[in-house]
């Protein structure tokens, strides 16, 4: 519209100096002489008025389009993959010497693929989907009892191993404002820090912390999420979430066998002074029962009987740090969990899975805390902008508070190289010990890994 007003201005102006360019002065005299516009050039004038007022009526209607939600809906796919090489190093008269795979080992650790749609303006979709392999033939931790995924094709009689498919995420979202918003379906259980980005790609060293290795809380649950963020500073975020959820189960990725439901909280506060100084504070509270059973159908009567072996309520928390500093960064998280059994399981004793039906399973608490300080240093060459990242992490991992003989301390360091956005190359080593066990001797791993992001 002023682009419009502005061109009438213009015509309107040179058809008034057209005009006072052919009369005289007032006190009579004749006024220089000027070029006159001849009938063919005005009508030109006119034409060229004509075309631009079409092209603005155009650009008008291509604005109010835009304005009144026309939308075509998208579908991205992109994804990641990793491939891993390491060694553990236990010595022989460690019990641990035999549990633990001490040969040089190669794998591919990740194949991730995204499917990302957008529906609506408002409503967004995402399937996250894992493929790995079953190695026939591997160590079935910890009973180390050896796992067949072998099968014949029946029509050629082809030997092939099974691999397999985790769903990560199946999820859509309707997100109408920013201060709200609900997600439906599988989800990544929104705690800490790890658990959100946890792909290769994104992720600095090349393990994960134990604090997600052991699922000290759901990783993913199934069932609905509500939450949103408001922006109280234009530098300062806060984040909410409220999870309701089937929470642990056998199968709880599609169905339920209680009417336990679990609930969580999420809290998170975000400053951002500017691009190089931020600091995020975040807590996530959980509350759930999980049950196990046995059913046992009688063909006579078709009658069912439910034998449950283990339930236990669990009472979850974790908090995390994340703060950067002129390409420092100090990442912590904090995870815990109080069990409590309503129908108790037979005694286990840890890396051993050897059971006693004389005792039965304690309450106990678990926790794992972790530290991390890295810094990222950007240069720059002739293939463009590279980043090479040195980092140090420190964890504490307790199983069982009651059972402090596998408590271990952890320390990791080492180099994260990415020469290229969608390449990552990472070298890690790791020393363990058990400042509780005199029988568990330390162990150490050498890892390196390699990331493509397409």
């Amino acid at each position: 519209m002023v682009d419009r007003a502005v061109c009438s201005f213009v015509f309107v102006a040179l058809l008034a100096t057209t005009v006072a360019a052919q009369e005289t002065s007032p006190t009579g005299a004749a006024t220089a002489p000027e070029p006159e516009v001849s009938r063919e050039e005005f009508e030109a004038l006119q034409q060229q008025m004509a075309e631009l007022e079409a092209r603005m009526d155009e650009a008008d209607a291509a604005r109010m389009d835009d304005l009144a939600g026309e939308f075509k809906p998208s579908l991205d796919v992109y994804g990641f993959m990793a491939v891993y090489g390491g060694k553990w190093f236990v010595e022989k008269s460690s019990p641990l010497y035999g549990v633990m795979n001490t040969k040089l080992s190669f794998g591919v650790t990740d194949i991730n693929v995204y499917l990302s749609g957008h529906v609506t303006r408002t409503v967004d979709s995402l399937v996250e989907l894992r493929f790995t392999f079953m190695p026939h033939g591997a160590d079935e931790f910890p009973t180390l009892a050896r796992m067949d995924t072998t099968v014949v094709n029946a029509n050629t009689s082809e030997e092939f191993t099974l691999g397999g498919v985790i769903v990560e995420r199946a999820q859509f979202t309707w997100q109408p404002r920013d201060f709200i918003g609900v997600t439906a379906g599988r989800f990544l259980t929104p705690f800490g820090i790890w658990n959100i980005d946890h792909g290769a790609p994104v992720i600095i060293p090349v393990n994960q912390p134990y604090i997600i290795l052991r699922h000290l809380m759901p990783l993913a649950q199934t069932g609905v999420y509500i939450h949103g963020r408001v922006f109280p500073l234009s530098s300062l975020q806060f984040e909410y979430g409220l999870t309701l959820s089937n929470g642990r189960g056998p199968a709880d990725a599609s169905y339920d066998v209680d009417e336990n439901k679990a609930v969580g909280l999420r809290l998170r506060f975000d400053y951002r002074h500017n691009r190089n100084v931020g600091v995020a504070l975040g807590a996530y509270g959980f509350l759930g029962t999980r049950t196990d059973d046995v059913k046992a159908v009688d063909v006579a009567s078709l009658a069912v009987g439910r034998d449950v072996t283990e339930k236990y309520r669990e009472y979850a928390a974790s908090a995390d740090l994340l703060l950067t500093l002129w390409g420092f960064r100090i990442q912590s998280e904090w995870a815990g969990a109080v069990i409590r059994y309503d129908v108790r399981p037979p005694s286990v004793i840890p890396l051993l899975d050897i059971s006693d039906a004389s005792h039965l399973q304690p309450d106990y608490l678990r926790w794992d805390v972790y530290v991390m300080l890295a810094y990222e240093w950007k240069f720059k060459t002739r293939m463009g902008e590279m980043r090479l990242t040195p980092y140090v992490l420190g964890e504490r991992d307790v199983m069982y508070d009651n059972t402090p003989l596998y408590n271990v301390w952890f320390l990791r360091w080492g180099l994260n190289f990415r020469p290229h956005p969608r390449v990552t190359f990472k070298l890690d080593a790791t020393a363990g010990t058990f400042p509780d066990n005199d029988l568990l001797s330390d162990v150490w791993n050498i890892s390196g890994q390699a990331s493509l992001v397409f």
